[in-house]
């Protein structure tokens, strides 16, 4: 497990570019999650989603607020995992993502 993660941490930092490093960092904070990097996870998080909104890619916000979701529960913070999972499914259904919603 611990290869695993170092592996993760380096090909977080090596993307070429802002929507590959979106997209990227969302696959790979939902897998930190699973493996309980909780820490690591929730810096990918924020800082891709802060990334997105700066850039206006919005088209993976929905499945990054869900990742956040996730991890505010597994963590127990169970109001700001509401919240995401709020945040999520609204602009899942704005943006027209409706394998989000399911």
């Amino acid at each position: 497990m611990g290869e695993l993660r170092d592996r993760l941490r380096r090909r977080v930092s090596t993307a070429h570019s802002v929507d590959e490093s979106v997209h990227l960092a969302a696959l790979v904070a939902h897998v930190l999650v699973w493996i309980e990097e909780h820490d690591l996870a929730r810096q990918v998080i924020e800082r891709e989603r802060a990334t997105a909104h700066a850039s206006g890619s919005l088209g993976l916000v929905p499945f990054l607020e869900a990742c956040l979701c996730e991890l505010c529960f597994r963590t127990g913070q169970f109001a700001a995992a509401h919240a995401a999972g709020a945040s999520s499914l609204r602009l899942a259904e704005e943006t027209e993502q409706f394998n989000l919603v399911a």
